[in-house]
């Protein structure tokens, strides 16, 4: 009604996405939003149904699903679930970054309400069943400026006692192909104390699948030559990265790629040049062979000639012979 004094239309959703839940009504920047064991959703007016903030759900990760959403100040909301709590900065537009969270380890309240009280910019009161409990914001922040993940130490080694350790500076690192085992060491002061103390790593380009360790290092062994990027998850969900590249071995360079085709070129044209000696001297002797057999038959022939022309003087003398023989009997009668 114009006076707000009863409704004028009742819509009723007895269920989000086909399945009923313990709804929670909350407002964040002048909208109506809705929290349920699975997502946060809020009314699309011009749809008329009840629709997820998928910008928001994935920004809040698993505050997604708090029992209570509570006004800080401006567009700052502390998200309560069952045993902690956490500000957000959330935009008009939905996009939320958390400011700090808070890990109730005495009390856990299930289902229950909490209301928070301030007493200052920095100062909170979390009211338990048997007392209250206040925080400074500011040592909070402080702290997970402490426990915030950083990279301690990178060293690279082989097989040898070589060994090489990067401090502080870890951009453009570069190892050798021999010297291609990893072992990176990261701090995380108040993480190590955090209940789970779980730490994630991994290198995108050998496996996407996170490995887990409660450890301050981890190691990878036997890397071939290329670009790598190591990445730690800490418990509160900060990825660190570290870049790195495993050089190619010596045989591998540009300089002895060179010197292989040179090599190559070298050898073809070696083996051009005795292909070509190899059939000069076949021509030569197939020259030689064909000569040979033109003199032999030569020296055949000649001697063929010289047959008959022996074989004609022979008879030659033969007849000359006959005719004496007949001229001496002549002259004997």
């Amino acid at each position: 009604s114009d006076d707000l004094s009863q409704p004028v239309k009742i819509d009723h959703y007895p269920s989000i996405n086909g399945k009923s839940h313990n709804i929670k009504v909350s407002k964040i920047n002048n909208r109506v939003v809705f929290t349920t064991s699975e997502n946060i959703y809020t009314y699309d007016y011009v749809r008329n149904q009840i629709i997820p903030i998928d910008s928001l759900s994935v920004d809040l990760g698993e505050y997604k699903t708090a029992n209570q959403i509570q006004h800080f100040k401006k567009n700052e909301y502390w998200l309560i679930k069952d045993d902690k709590l956490a500000l957000f900065e959330i935009k008009i537009d939905f996009s939320a970054t958390k400011r700090c969270d808070i890990q109730l380890n005495s009390i856990s309240l299930p289902q229950r309400s909490i209301q928070l009280i301030s007493l200052d910019s920095s100062t909170l009161i979390i009211p338990t069943p048997e007392s209250f409990d206040t925080y400074n914001l500011g040592l909070n922040q402080n702290r997970n400026n402490l426990s915030r993940l950083e990279i301690e130490k990178v060293i690279f080694y082989g097989k040898k006692d070589e060994v090489t350790t990067h401090f502080k500076s870890f951009e453009n690192m570069r190892t050798r192909w021999n010297m291609n085992n990893i072992t990176i060491y990261f701090i995380a002061p108040y993480s190590f104390d955090h209940p789970s103390k779980q730490f994630l790593y991994r290198i995108n380009e050998l496996d996407s699948n996170w490995q887990s360790t409660h450890n301050n290092h981890f190691t990878y062994l036997g890397l071939k030559y290329g670009d790598y990027t190591a990445e730690v998850q800490g418990p509160n969900g900060t990825i660190i990265q570290v870049p790195f590249i495993v050089e190619k071995p010596w045989y591998y360079t540009s300089i002895a790629l060179a010197s292989y085709l040179l090599i190559f070129l070298l050898s073809v044209w070696l083996l051009i040049k005795f292909i070509q000696y190899k059939l000069m001297r076949q021509k030569e002797l197939v020259a030689m062979e064909l000569k040979q057999n033109s003199l032999e038959k030569e020296l055949d022939y000649k001697n063929y000639e010289l047959m008959l022309t022996i074989r004609y003087l022979i008879n030659k003398n033969e007849i000359l012979t006959e005719l004496q023989k007949e001229i001496n009997i002549i002259k004997v009668h």
